[in-house]
């Protein structure tokens, strides 16, 4: 989520995401959208606490997505059995699409999500924060315009740093939960690789971060983003 600049956040809540994914569908060259009252499944990886997992839609403008709820939606916990799949294509005429992994069983409880529309989509759920905090960030030296994002490291949260209008160099967080562990990361991509400056902190200590941006190649970048992931 943080390589494709993407956030768990929506209008105005925080979300914590069970996984999130792209999906489309082409006929030769035509893209194909969901027929109304259609949907299809997801099988997704199941959380130790599953409850209140909903879909949530990624409405795209000037390149940034805005996560919308749909309130209809709901998760349940279902055992993948991979040979119904198959025997229930043959009679709906539908098609089916896994992603293959090893050793995996296949009767295995799965967190399954029902889609009705196409495109970037998340299985969310609303995080309450009881006692919200604000981090800024700044950045030295800075002309342009990074990505700045804050991860929480004990749940699968990304939020987004929203730029000052008046200084492209100082970022906000707001009504984040005090006394989390985070990480925070702010990067620009550049012809050969990306300028990075990075930090872990525990929300709520501290009111600002002061970065300075570091060059590192597309290599290196990516094995920090994994670093934050163990």
């Amino acid at each position: 989520m943080i390589v494709s600049q993407l956030s768990s956040c929506g209008k105005e809540e925080v979300l914590e995401t069970a996984s999130a994914f792209y999906v489309q569908v082409y006929q030769g060259d035509k893209k194909l959208d969901v027929k109304k009252g259609k949907a299809f499944r997801v099988y997704l990886h199941r959380p130790v606490n599953a409850d209140g997992f909903k879909a949530y839609y990624g409405d795209v403008r000037d390149g940034n997505v805005t996560w919308l709820e749909d309130k209809r939606s709901y998760t349940y916990t279902s055992v993948f059995d991979e040979g119904e799949l198959y025997e229930n294509t043959k009679i709906d005429n539908s098609f089916l699409v896994r992603q293959e992994e090893p050793n995996v069983d296949e009767l295995e409880e799965k967190l399954l999500l029902t889609g009705k529309k196409i495109g970037w989509i998340n299985c969310d759920r609303i995080i309450h924060v009881h006692n919200p905090c604000e981090l800024e960030v700044v950045l030295a030296d800075v002309t342009d315009e990074f990505t700045v994002r804050l991860a929480l490291s004990k749940r699968n949260v990304v939020v987004p740093g929203l730029v000052n209008s008046n200084y492209l160099n100082k970022y906000k967080f707001s009504k984040v939960p005090a006394g989390e562990p985070a990480f925070v990361i702010a990067y620009k991509e550049s012809s050969d690789g990306y300028y990075v400056a990075y930090s872990q902190v525990t929300l709520g200590y501290i009111n600002s971060l002061n970065f300075e941006p570091q060059f590192k190649t597309k290599k290196e970048f990516e094995s920090l983003l994994e670093s934050f992931l163990h």
